[in-house]
């Protein structure tokens, strides 16, 4: 007779990853905040420069997924490109107090 365990690898992957968010918040507690609490102002001052502090978050979640995208697979070249594409579209986001497109030189 055959026994079901596929089970087994449910509880074996839960197990994993509870161990790993655990040793993340043993080595850096709180990191998923204070990767966005920490970074956000910078964000928000340095797009002020161009009259666009609003789109910190936007920003923030672009590199924030470059960088896990980095991570799991390497390659720098594609992730380097979708960076630059990212801030060059900057332009094309509509000011929510004008309802206009920003315009000006490329960011």
């Amino acid at each position: 007779m055959h026994e079901d365990h596929s089970h087994r690898h449910l509880h074996v992957g839960i197990d994993r990853r509870q161990l790993r968010e655990s040793a993340e918040q043993q080595l850096w507690p709180n990191f998923r905040r204070t990767a966005t609490t920490d970074w956000l102002g910078p964000l928000k001052d340095g797009l002020r420069s161009i009259g666009r502090p609003e789109l910190a978050t936007l920003v923030l979640a672009v590199i924030r997924g470059l960088l896990m995208d980095l991570d799991a697979t390497g390659d720098t070249t594609r992730t380097d490109r979708a960076f630059r594409d990212s801030l060059g579209s900057l332009d094309a986001v509509e000011h929510p107090s004008s309802g206009h497109r920003r315009t000006g030189p490329p960011v």
